[in-house]
Order: C-alpha cells, then structure tokens, then sequence
C-alpha cells in the first residue's frame, strides 16, 4: 500500500473544510494554511493513531494497527489480514530486548560493541583476535569455538561483551557470564534444595551462544575444572558457537579443555598481544594513587 504523503492530507483538509478551493495555486494554498492554523492553534493529528485518535500515527500505513487489509488488483481485500512492516519491526526489537535482559551482560558494558572497540597502534596486538571474534559473532567462521588469552586489561572482556551483543542481534539465545561468577552460582546451589546445579550449568551449556569471560587458573579447584570441562564438553560435542577469555595460555588450562581446543577442524586459539589499557586510565584519576 503506498502511504500517504502528508502535503496530500494537509490540502484535502484545507478543501474539506472550507480554506481552500479545489483548484487553486500556491499562494492561495498559503494563506489558506495561515488562516486554518490561526484558527486551530490546537492541531488534531494530520494521521491520527487507530490506537490513540489524539497523537500522530507512527506507522502511516496501519495507523499503528500492525495488521492491514492486503491489496490485490488495486483494490483491498476486507477478508483477508495481514501483517504490518511495522508490527515485524516492533516484534524483532522487543525480543531483542528481551534477550538483552536475559543475557547476562551487565548494563554498563552494554555500550561496549565492536565498534566501540578502536584498533590503533596501542591496541594493534588484539587485531587477531577482533577478528576472530566479529567473524563468529556475525556468523562468519568457519569454526565454532574460540579461545581469546594474554594479559590484564587489553581487551579480552569488551571482544566478550561485543561479541554477545552481535549475537543477539542475529538471534541467537546468548549467555555471557564471568567464569568466578558462574562458580558462585554453582557453589550456592549445594545449600539450596529447590535449586539443582545441573539446572543453574545448563543455562551455559545448551545456549546457542556462549561468552564465557575471565577464566582463572588459581580459581580452579578440582570442582571447579569439573565445570568448565563439563561446559566445554558439551559445547564441543554439539559444535555450540562459544567465546572463553583468560589470561593464561592453553597449555595451562585443564587436559580436558585443552584437548578440544587443539582440534582446528571446529576451534581457534588466538593470543591478545595488546597491552593493559587500563594504565591510562588510572594516570588519568587524579585520585588514583601508584
């Protein structure tokens, strides 16, 4: 259906209601429109809403029904409904908000997408694993698991929050969850009896989209490698898209999830070379003491 422009609306009104002729020219039109508004100084919408007949209509097409009548041979079909561009709209944004909310990502770094991510000299060392990253976020690899390591401070959790960001915008369902809290919330379960830890690990395990942040060797204890392994097992056997950061290489990290990681067919290792961006910062605070 082709929506109506507005300077239609506008000088059938000033027709209908008197201001104008039908046929005229434009400075007629003009003085027309002067004298409607002085006499209307409180406008009713030019397209009001289906919905709220006192506000604009967001939608010119539905007037913000989200459904309409199709056209066939020039003419509307009352028997039939359809969808409006706009109500597909509404529904992609809602549950894209709804899954944002459900991902665990915490609000601040919620800004901190890939193109909040500035490669220059400073940061040239995480240019791999930027890539390696936005490739599997965007659905673009050819592998299914990337493993992201180096040092504090350079990069590793923004990639992290980018990453689940860009995979909510395709729609996967997407966890990203710091590896200590996810021991935390394991750990609780064990004086709760209405809560089944198997219950809390499956949230990360079965997600189409997995960010697992911040894994750290002097945090695992015998339990908690069982979780990390437990996860990555799982992921890896179903070939699930999963993103781990940590600071230590993958010689370091348990045989079981060191093994999978190997295996180039569905996995990618990548070193952050960058340094800590963090220095900056802190000279920057005035407060900050060395």
């Amino acid at each position: 259906m082709e929506q109506i422009r507005p300077y239609k609306t506008i000088i059938g009104r000033l027709v209908k209601e008197g201001y104008l002729k039908e046929h005229h020219d434009s400075n007629d039109f003009v003085e027309a429109l002067k004298k409607w508004r002085e006499d209307n100084p409180i406008l009713k919408p030019l397209h009001p809403s289906a919905v709220d007949p006192y506000r604009e209509a967001e939608c010119l097409i539905c007037r913000d029904l989200e459904w309409l009548h199709p056209v066939i041979n020039g003419r509307p079909d009352y028997s039939q409904l359809i969808s409006c561009s706009c109500g597909k709209d509404l529904f992609i944004a809602n549950s894209r908000r709804i899954a944002l909310e459900n991902s665990g990502i915490p609000t601040a770094p919620r800004m901190n997408d890939f193109e909040a991510f500035v490669l220059d000299d400073k940061t040239q060392g995480s240019s791999n694993a930027f890539k390696l990253a936005s490739n599997l976020a965007m659905g673009k690899a050819d592998f299914k698991l990337l493993l992201i390591y180096g040092g504090h401070g350079n990069g590793k959790s923004h990639l992290c929050y980018a990453s689940a960001l860009e995979a909510i915008k395709r729609g996967k369902k997407t966890r990203y969850i710091n590896f200590i809290e996810l021991c935390s919330k394991a750990r609780s379960t064990i004086k709760k009896q209405d809560e089944d830890m198997e219950e809390v690990i499956g949230w990360y395990k079965k997600c189409e989209f997995l960010c697992l942040d911040e894994v750290r060797l002097e945090t695992i204890d015998g339990w908690s490698a069982r979780i990390i392994e437990d996860i990555v097992g799982y992921r890896y056997d179903r070939e699930l898209e999963t993103i781990i950061t940590t600071n230590h290489p993958p010689e370091e990290l348990p045989a079981p999830v060191k093994s999978r990681f190997k295996d180039s067919r569905i996995a990618q290792c990548v070193r952050n070379t960058a340094p800590d961006f963090r220095p900056r910062t802190k000279k920057a605070n005035p407060n900050f003491v060395e």
